[in-house]
């Protein structure tokens, strides 16, 4: 079993009999139905006449940024200090890519410096799955532009193989959000997206449960709506990220769409719900 068949075997497991997340197929049909009367949210490739190395750049600095794509509020979903998010965080990185080597020890000793001042939230393994970048990813951006062609599966294995930050996460939410990237910002694994799973997340369920293609148990809602904290790995947060899997699986199944595209539709939709998500302290997501 691959990495990729390996996350929605767990997802099966975990929903074969839930204890907490209920998964509604009637609903989900007619979510479907909705979207397919709605557009698609389609990314615009980078230009043609990029070079070699301004790709490689671009792939370095969103393994980078990919690598530390997690947990940015503290206590409260809406609590986050000086404005941390994934835009501010990527904000950093690209903003130091214009006055220093992206790979030399002066750019890593910028970034660090300001996720550090700016004090985003878990700088501890912030900084140690960066320092494992600046070790490993160079090798596996060889192996990407050397072998683009090539399925999302054997890439996704020598990624998590040589970064093993990614690999951390049983749902690799932040690995398939990396592939995403990189076909919304250069076209790249078209054909290959129906065998990837979507980025299990924060937004993507609470917008899942907000079209009620899926419900919660009453205990499970008490714990989000009051903004409780809910464990790693505990049953409630795996059957919230497994039924996302599934739901998402279900979904391109029915309307024909990629799964960067169901991502999308809902992920830009998450401002429609004023609900909180799920609160779990994680490097995961």
């Amino acid at each position: 079993m691959n990495c990729i068949e390996s996350v929605f075997d767990i997802s099966e497991k975990f929903m074969e009999d839930p204890s907490y997340v209920y998964i509604d197929y009637k609903k989900i049909n007619e979510v479907a139905s909705l979207m397919n009367e709605s557009s698609i949210k389609k990314f615009d490739p980078a230009p043609h006449d990029l070079t070699r190395e301004e790709i490689r750049k671009e792939c370095y600095l969103q393994l980078l940024g990919g690598s530390i794509n997690y947990y940015y509020w503290y206590g409260k979903h809406n609590i986050k200090p000086n404005d941390c998010s994934s835009g501010k965080m990527f904000d950093i990185i690209n903003k130091a890519s214009w006055e220093y080597d992206i790979y030399s020890d002066k750019f890593r000793d910028y970034v660090q410096w300001c996720y550090i001042r700016e004090r985003f939230p878990l700088l501890e393994e912030r900084i140690k799955h960066l320092n494992e970048v600046y070790l490993y990813g160079e090798d596996f951006i060889d192996i990407l532009l050397n072998d683009k062609k090539e399925e999302i599966i054997h890439l996704m294995e020598y990624m998590i193989c040589l970064l093993p930050g990614y690999a951390s996460d049983m749902f690799l939410k932040r690995a398939s959000l990396f592939f995403l990237m990189l076909n919304r910002k250069f076209g790249w694994f078209e054909k290959d997206l129906h065998s990837l799973h979507i980025p299990a997340d924060y937004q993507v369920p609470k917008m899942f449960n907000y079209f009620k293609c899926f419900s919660y148990d009453p205990i499970l809602y008490k714990k989000i709506d009051r903004s409780e904290l809910i464990g790693k790995g505990s049953l409630m947060e795996c059957e919230i990220r497994a039924a996302t899997v599934l739901v998402a699986k279900k979904l391109c199944k029915i309307t024909g769409w990629d799964v960067s595209d169901v991502d999308a539709w809902f992920w830009l939709r998450r401002r429609k719900c004023d609900r909180p998500f799920h609160l779990t302290v994680t490097t995961d997501y």
